[in-house]
């Protein structure tokens, strides 16, 4: 028990469950990428806005 009186697992549960969400929501956006729904830049372009270019 934690010191709020829930079970660890509670916890362990929760934090899987908020992963699990998560990859959702990445799935969701690369499937919106692949779709040309969601504006996109090059590695190159990238880069160069970084300052990170040759």
């Amino acid at each position: 028990m934690s010191r709020s009186g829930s079970p660890a697992s509670d916890y362990a549960r929760e934090a899987q469950s908020a992963e699990l969400e998560y990859v959702d929501v990445l799935e969701a956006e690369a499937d919106a990428i692949r779709r040309g729904e969601l504006p996109t830049i090059s590695l190159e372009e990238l880069e160069n806005e970084l300052g990170l270019a040759d």
